[in-house]
């Protein structure tokens, strides 16, 4: 079974979804940090109420 653990402040209240508007992961690439950058668009199969 695999279990995964998040900050409820970034979670989508009354689901198990992730807010992606209130996530931001910090990315270690090749010695570099990055952050995802502004939203660009959704996908029409996204689940997560658009705010």
């Amino acid at each position: 079974m695999l279990k995964v653990h998040a900050d409820p402040r970034i979670v989508v209240p009354g689901t198990q979804h992730i807010d992606p508007a209130k996530w931001s992961p910090l990315i270690y690439n090749f010695r570099h940090y990055f952050g995802l950058g502004r939203e660009l668009g959704y996908s029409y199969r996204s689940e997560t109420p658009r705010g």
